[in-house]
C-alpha cells in the first residue's frame, strides 16, 4: 500500500498501520520578507523597509549596510567597533545612528552595539525573542 502527501510518498507494508503527520506551520515564514505582503499574509505588523530605504541620506545607507554586513541574524544584533573605524567614518557612524534611531529602524543596545528592528529584518525563528528584546529597550 503506498500514500500520497505533499509530494512524499509512502511505502508500508499492506498489514501495518501507519500515520502521516501533518508539519506544524510556524507562525512566520522561514525566510525574511518585508512589506506589505507579511502583513496580508501573516496579519503581523511590519517595518516599511523598502520605503524608508529610498529616503536613506548617504550616511544611513552607508551605516545600514555596515550594520547588515554585521548583523547576526538569530538575533539581528550587529556590533559595530569604533576602533575600527577612522575618525571621519565615527562621524559618519555618529550622524547615522541619530538619523536610524529617529526612524524607529535600530535601536543601541550598549556602547558599540545595535539592533535591527525585527519588524524589519525578520526570522522567523528567533522573531519572539528578538521583538521582546526590541520592546524592553528604552
Amino acid at each position: 500500500m503506498s500514500a500520497v502527501y505533499p509530494s512524499t510518498m509512502v511505502i508500508v507494508e499492506s498489514d501495518s498501520p501507519f500515520t502521516v503527520t501533518k508539519e506544524k506551520r510556524t507562525k512566520l515564514p522561514l525566510f525574511r520578507m518585508i512589506g506589505e505582503r507579511m502583513f496580508k499574509s501573516h496579519r503581523t505588523d511590519v517595518y516599511p523597509l523598502l520605503d524608508e530605504m529610498a529616503t536613506f541620506t548617504s550616511q544611513e545607507q552607508w551605516f545600514f549596510q555596515l550594520l547588515r554586513n554585521n548583523m547576526d541574524f538569530l538575533t539581528n544584533r550587529c556590533i559595530i567597533r569604533n576602533s575600527s573605524l577612522t575618525k571621519s567614518e565615527r562621524n559618519r557612524k555618529n550622524v547615522a545612528v541619530k538619523q536610524l534611531i529617529n526612524r524607529g529602524l535600530i535601536k543601541k543596545v550598549i556602547k558599540e552595539e545595535y539592533i535591527i528592528n525585527p519588524r524589519a529584518i525578520i526570522n522567523s525563528k528567533s522573531y519572539e525573542s528578538s521583538w521582546d528584546f526590541w520592546n524592553s529597550i528604552p
